[in-house]
């Protein structure tokens, strides 16, 4: 049964790819990373993100958090940047919560966070902490999307 189970998730991760300049998430197989070089604020991220059909980045662990944090810190360090946006928001409500609209369920906010008077969510390269940052700095960004699934046997 075991081996049926590992050869299912072996066709899996293989049945689906990333478009070129977009990574496998390590953790989350059928996600795709695309790591946003040029500094934008956070709105222009967003925006960024939806036109290529996909979203700034919702993470779902530590694990999450620290995997994206090290891949980010490769993709941005010559941005002189120690920290770049993610999907999480602060909402009218003053309830914090992802982009594409899903509730936060797990919080992983650096000492002293979140910062009430900011209200959009950035991440560390060191360590994945979250902190609440001023919308209007421009930074580089992450969105994901589901990877596209390849036709087998045509």
């Amino acid at each position: 049964m075991l081996i049926v189970f590992f050869f299912a998730f072996v066709i899996l991760v293989n049945t689906s790819k990333c478009p070129d300049n977009t990574i496998h998430a390590d953790f989350n197989p059928g996600i795709c990373y695309y790591f946003g070089g040029q500094n934008m604020t956070f709105k222009k991220a967003e925006k960024d993100c939806q036109n290529n059909y996909a979203n700034l980045i919702r993470t779902r662990n530590m694990i999450d958090d620290m995997v994206l944090s090290q891949q980010a810190f490769l993709y941005f360090k010559s941005n002189f940047t120690s920290d770049f946006w993610f999907g999480l928001r602060k909402m009218d409500n003053n309830i914090w919560a992802w982009t594409d609209g899903t509730e936060l369920e797990y919080p992983n906010w650096g000492y002293d966070e979140p910062n009430p008077d900011m209200n959009c969510g950035a991440m560390a390269f060191a360590g994945g902490k979250w902190s609440a940052q001023n919308c209007s700095t421009e930074k580089p960004f992450v969105c994901s999307f589901k990877a596209e699934n390849l036709n087998i046997g045509n």
